[in-house]
Protein backbone atom coordinates (compact mmCIF):
# COMPACT_ATOMS: atom_id res chain seq x y z
CA UNK A 1 0.00 0.00 0.00
CA UNK A 2 3.07 2.18 0.27
CA UNK A 3 2.50 3.26 -3.66
CA UNK A 4 -0.87 5.11 -2.67
CA UNK A 5 -1.16 9.18 -1.82
CA UNK A 6 -3.94 10.81 -0.39
CA UNK A 7 -5.09 13.89 -2.08
CA UNK A 8 -7.33 16.53 -0.81
CA UNK A 9 -9.46 18.96 -2.59
CA UNK A 10 -10.54 21.58 -0.88
CA UNK A 11 -12.62 23.76 0.04
CA UNK A 12 -12.80 38.68 20.61
CA UNK A 13 -9.35 39.31 22.20
CA UNK A 14 -6.54 37.12 21.04
CA UNK A 15 -2.87 37.45 23.14
CA UNK A 16 -0.62 38.83 20.58
CA UNK A 17 -3.17 40.28 18.51
CA UNK A 18 -3.09 44.32 18.16
CA UNK A 19 -5.89 46.08 19.34
CA UNK A 20 -5.66 48.02 16.24
CA UNK A 21 -6.05 45.38 13.46
CA UNK A 22 -9.59 43.78 14.51
CA UNK A 23 -12.61 43.43 12.65
CA UNK A 24 -13.48 47.21 13.34
CA UNK A 25 -10.15 48.68 13.14
CA UNK A 26 -7.70 48.55 10.45
CA UNK A 27 -5.02 50.72 11.55
CA UNK A 28 -2.13 48.53 11.98
CA UNK A 29 -3.17 45.47 9.43
CA UNK A 30 -0.76 44.94 6.74
CA UNK A 31 -1.91 44.51 2.82
CA UNK A 32 -0.31 41.73 0.94
CA UNK A 33 1.03 44.11 -1.02
CA UNK A 34 3.31 46.22 0.41
CA UNK A 35 3.03 49.60 0.83
CA UNK A 36 -1.03 49.35 -0.45
CA UNK A 37 -3.07 51.09 2.46
CA UNK A 38 -6.12 49.90 0.45
CA UNK A 39 -7.27 46.58 -0.01
CA UNK A 40 -9.21 43.51 0.70
CA UNK A 41 -7.96 41.58 3.41
CA UNK A 42 -8.02 38.27 2.10
CA UNK A 43 -7.82 34.67 3.78
CA UNK A 44 -5.86 31.83 2.30
CA UNK A 45 -7.12 28.06 2.80
CA UNK A 46 -5.19 25.49 3.14
CA UNK A 47 -5.11 21.53 3.24
CA UNK A 48 -1.88 20.66 5.81
CA UNK A 49 -0.35 18.17 4.02
CA UNK A 50 1.21 17.08 8.31
CA UNK A 51 -2.26 17.13 9.27
CA UNK A 52 -3.31 14.48 6.38
CA UNK A 53 -0.14 11.99 7.97
CA UNK A 54 -2.30 11.37 10.99
CA UNK A 55 -3.70 8.66 9.26
CA UNK A 56 -5.42 4.67 9.83
CA UNK A 57 -5.57 2.29 7.62
CA UNK A 58 -8.30 -1.21 8.45
CA UNK A 59 -7.77 -4.30 6.99
CA UNK A 60 -10.69 -5.58 4.29
CA UNK A 61 -12.45 -8.09 7.45
CA UNK A 62 -12.29 -7.68 11.01
CA UNK A 63 -11.84 -3.83 12.07
CA UNK A 64 -15.17 -2.76 13.08
CA UNK A 65 -15.42 -4.20 16.58
CA UNK A 66 -12.33 -2.36 17.71
CA UNK A 67 -12.58 1.68 16.96
CA UNK A 68 -13.99 3.11 19.51
CA UNK A 69 -17.13 1.85 18.73
CA UNK A 70 -17.56 4.15 15.49
CA UNK A 71 -19.01 1.27 13.16
CA UNK A 72 -17.75 -0.96 10.64
CA UNK A 73 -14.07 0.70 9.15
CA UNK A 74 -13.06 -2.90 7.41
CA UNK A 75 -11.42 -1.84 4.10
CA UNK A 76 -10.83 1.97 5.39
CA UNK A 77 -8.29 5.08 5.40
CA UNK A 78 -9.78 7.20 8.20
CA UNK A 79 -7.53 10.32 7.87
CA UNK A 80 -7.38 13.79 9.57
CA UNK A 81 -7.94 16.98 7.78
CA UNK A 82 -6.40 20.64 9.00
CA UNK A 83 -7.03 23.58 7.19
CA UNK A 84 -4.64 26.26 8.17
CA UNK A 85 -5.54 30.25 7.45
CA UNK A 86 -2.16 31.16 6.53
CA UNK A 87 -4.00 34.85 4.48
CA UNK A 88 -4.10 38.47 5.64
CA UNK A 89 -7.82 38.15 6.37
CA UNK A 90 -10.08 35.97 8.40
CA UNK A 91 -12.21 32.99 6.17
CA UNK A 92 -15.85 34.21 7.91
CA UNK A 93 -18.57 32.64 6.86
CA UNK A 94 -22.26 34.18 8.48
CA UNK A 95 -25.87 32.72 8.43
CA UNK A 96 -28.73 34.10 6.45
CA UNK A 97 -32.80 33.81 7.08
CA UNK A 98 -32.70 32.32 3.45
CA UNK A 99 -33.28 27.96 3.63
CA UNK A 100 -33.22 25.69 0.40
CA UNK A 101 -35.70 22.54 0.89
CA UNK A 102 -35.03 20.78 -2.65
CA UNK A 103 -35.29 23.06 -5.25
CA UNK A 104 -37.28 25.58 -3.27
CA UNK A 105 -35.59 28.45 -1.61
CA UNK A 106 -37.55 30.89 1.32
CA UNK A 107 -37.41 32.97 3.84
CA UNK A 108 -38.01 32.57 7.33
CA UNK A 109 -37.18 35.03 10.67
CA UNK A 110 -37.22 31.77 13.26
CA UNK A 111 -35.86 27.91 12.78
CA UNK A 112 -38.14 26.88 10.06
CA UNK A 113 -38.40 23.60 11.31
CA UNK A 114 -37.49 20.59 8.89
CA UNK A 115 -38.10 19.90 5.37
CA UNK A 116 -41.66 18.04 3.66
CA UNK A 117 -39.42 15.20 3.65
CA UNK A 118 -37.98 15.06 7.22
CA UNK A 119 -34.57 16.50 6.26
CA UNK A 120 -33.47 19.77 7.94
CA UNK A 121 -33.58 22.47 5.86
CA UNK A 122 -29.74 23.95 4.32
CA UNK A 123 -29.32 27.50 5.17
CA UNK A 124 -27.79 29.95 2.81
CA UNK A 125 -24.34 31.51 3.93
CA UNK A 126 -22.50 34.22 2.74
CA UNK A 127 -19.12 35.07 3.20
CA UNK A 128 -17.76 38.05 5.15
CA UNK A 129 -14.29 39.84 3.63
CA UNK A 130 -12.64 42.80 5.59
CA UNK A 131 -11.54 45.98 3.86
CA UNK A 132 -8.92 48.08 4.61
CA UNK A 133 -8.98 51.54 3.69
CA UNK A 134 -6.30 53.47 5.85
CA UNK A 135 -7.58 52.91 9.58
CA UNK A 136 -11.00 52.33 8.28
CA UNK A 137 -12.38 48.48 8.32
CA UNK A 138 -15.54 47.73 6.07
CA UNK A 139 -16.33 44.33 5.17
CA UNK A 140 -18.42 43.08 2.37
CA UNK A 141 -20.71 39.64 2.49
CA UNK A 142 -21.26 37.68 -0.91
CA UNK A 143 -23.23 34.23 -1.15
CA UNK A 144 -21.06 31.24 -0.82
CA UNK A 145 -23.02 27.87 -0.01
CA UNK A 146 -25.01 26.67 2.67
CA UNK A 147 -24.73 25.23 6.05
CA UNK A 148 -27.05 22.55 7.58
CA UNK A 149 -28.09 21.40 11.48
CA UNK A 150 -26.62 18.31 12.18
CA UNK A 151 -28.74 16.82 15.34
CA UNK A 152 -26.02 14.06 16.03
CA UNK A 153 -23.45 16.95 16.96
CA UNK A 154 -25.98 19.62 18.36
CA UNK A 155 -24.32 22.47 15.93
CA UNK A 156 -23.95 23.60 12.22
CA UNK A 157 -22.04 22.41 9.54
CA UNK A 158 -21.07 23.96 6.66
CA UNK A 159 -21.98 22.03 3.95
CA UNK A 160 -19.83 20.50 0.98
CA UNK A 161 -16.13 21.45 2.62
CA UNK A 162 -13.76 18.67 1.32
CA UNK A 163 -13.68 15.98 -0.84
CA UNK A 164 -10.89 13.32 -1.11
CA UNK A 165 -9.41 10.95 -3.03
CA UNK A 166 -6.80 7.98 -2.82
CA UNK A 167 -4.89 7.48 -6.02
CA UNK A 168 -1.88 5.35 -7.40
CA UNK A 169 1.07 7.51 -7.93
CA UNK A 170 2.32 7.76 -11.67
CA UNK A 171 5.59 9.28 -12.16
CA UNK A 172 4.65 9.72 -15.80
CA UNK A 173 1.47 12.26 -15.04
CA UNK A 174 2.52 15.42 -12.95
CA UNK A 175 -1.08 16.24 -12.42
CA UNK A 176 -1.94 13.93 -9.56
CA UNK A 177 -5.40 14.40 -9.54
CA UNK A 178 -5.22 12.45 -13.03
CA UNK A 179 -3.66 9.16 -11.17
CA UNK A 180 -5.69 6.18 -11.46
CA UNK A 181 -8.42 6.15 -8.64
CA UNK A 182 -8.34 3.88 -5.86
CA UNK A 183 -11.34 5.32 -3.59
CA UNK A 184 -12.65 8.71 -2.62
CA UNK A 185 -14.41 10.00 0.28
CA UNK A 186 -15.97 13.53 1.61
CA UNK A 187 -16.56 15.33 4.61
CA UNK A 188 -20.55 16.48 4.13
CA UNK A 189 -19.36 19.45 6.28
CA UNK A 190 -16.73 21.32 8.70
CA UNK A 191 -18.55 23.39 11.62
CA UNK A 192 -15.57 26.35 11.43
CA UNK A 193 -13.58 27.15 14.34
CA UNK A 194 -10.49 28.06 15.32
CA UNK A 195 -9.76 24.85 16.72
CA UNK A 196 -5.82 25.45 16.91
CA UNK A 197 -3.23 28.65 16.71
CA UNK A 198 -0.25 27.84 14.28
CA UNK A 199 1.89 28.51 17.28
CA UNK A 200 0.40 25.53 19.50
CA UNK A 201 2.48 22.58 19.59
CA UNK A 202 -0.63 20.43 18.48
CA UNK A 203 -0.97 22.41 14.78
CA UNK A 204 3.24 22.21 14.91
CA UNK A 205 4.48 22.15 11.00
CA UNK A 206 0.57 21.93 9.43
CA UNK A 207 0.57 25.88 8.84
CA UNK A 208 3.37 26.60 5.54
CA UNK A 209 4.04 28.66 2.92
CA UNK A 210 3.21 25.98 0.37
CA UNK A 211 1.08 23.00 1.60
CA UNK A 212 0.79 21.35 -1.60
CA UNK A 213 3.84 19.20 -2.28
CA UNK A 214 4.61 16.38 0.43
CA UNK A 215 7.20 17.58 2.65
CA UNK A 216 7.58 20.89 0.96
CA UNK A 217 7.12 24.46 2.22
CA UNK A 218 8.06 25.98 4.97
CA UNK A 219 6.65 25.77 8.18
CA UNK A 220 4.97 28.92 9.91
CA UNK A 221 4.91 28.09 13.82
CA UNK A 222 4.83 31.59 15.25
CA UNK A 223 2.38 34.33 15.23
CA UNK A 224 5.10 37.35 13.88
CA UNK A 225 4.58 34.94 10.84
CA UNK A 226 1.56 36.22 10.04
CA UNK A 227 0.85 40.50 9.85
CA UNK A 228 -2.36 39.90 10.73
CA UNK A 229 -2.06 37.29 13.30
CA UNK A 230 -5.44 36.75 15.15
CA UNK A 231 -7.34 38.93 12.84
CA UNK A 232 -11.10 37.32 12.97
CA UNK A 233 -11.09 37.20 16.53
CA UNK A 234 -9.52 33.95 17.15
CA UNK A 235 -12.18 32.09 19.00
CA UNK A 236 -15.01 31.63 16.03
CA UNK A 237 -17.02 28.58 17.03
CA UNK A 238 -19.80 26.31 15.90
CA UNK A 239 -22.18 29.46 16.18
CA UNK A 240 -25.36 29.11 13.66
CA UNK A 241 -24.58 33.03 13.43
CA UNK A 242 -21.21 33.13 12.21
CA UNK A 243 -18.42 30.64 11.76
CA UNK A 244 -14.82 30.69 10.31
CA UNK A 245 -10.57 30.53 10.82
CA UNK A 246 -9.14 33.30 12.16
CA UNK A 247 -5.80 34.71 10.03
CA UNK A 248 -2.65 32.27 11.53
CA UNK A 249 -5.31 29.69 12.85
CA UNK A 250 -6.71 26.01 12.07
CA UNK A 251 -9.44 23.79 12.09
CA UNK A 252 -8.98 20.16 12.69
CA UNK A 253 -11.32 17.45 12.13
CA UNK A 254 -10.19 14.37 12.93
CA UNK A 255 -9.54 10.81 12.08
CA UNK A 256 -12.00 9.03 14.18
CA UNK A 257 -15.10 11.79 13.41
CA UNK A 258 -17.94 11.04 11.01
CA UNK A 259 -17.18 10.39 7.59
CA UNK A 260 -13.82 10.95 7.58
CA UNK A 261 -12.48 8.14 5.97
CA UNK A 262 -11.94 7.00 2.24
CA UNK A 263 -13.05 3.26 1.53
CA UNK A 264 -10.29 1.02 -0.39
CA UNK A 265 -12.26 -1.60 -2.53
CA UNK A 266 -11.43 -5.55 -1.99
CA UNK A 267 -11.15 -5.81 -5.60
CA UNK A 268 -8.12 -3.19 -5.84
CA UNK A 269 -6.23 -5.06 -2.47
CA UNK A 270 -6.75 -8.11 -4.48
CA UNK A 271 -4.98 -6.42 -7.50
CA UNK A 272 -2.17 -4.81 -6.00
CA UNK A 273 -1.37 -7.86 -3.68
CA UNK A 274 -0.55 -9.50 -7.23
CA UNK A 275 1.59 -7.12 -8.22
CA UNK A 276 4.31 -6.84 -5.06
Amino acid sequence: MKRLLIVLAVLGTVTGLSAQCTTTNATNCVCATQGQTNCDLLPDLQASWKGLLDSDEYPQTGAGTNYQNQGPDDGRLRISVSSPNVGYGSFTVRGSNWYVCGTDTFQSGTNPGNCPDGTPPRNLITQRIYHKNGNTMTYTDRWSGSMTYHPSHGHNHVDDWSFYTLRIKDPQEPDPRKWPLVGKGSKMGFCLMDYYACSNNNANGHCRTDNTVYNQGTALNSNSNFPNYGLGGGQYNCSPVEQGISSGWTDVYYKNLDMMWINIPPAFVTAITGLL
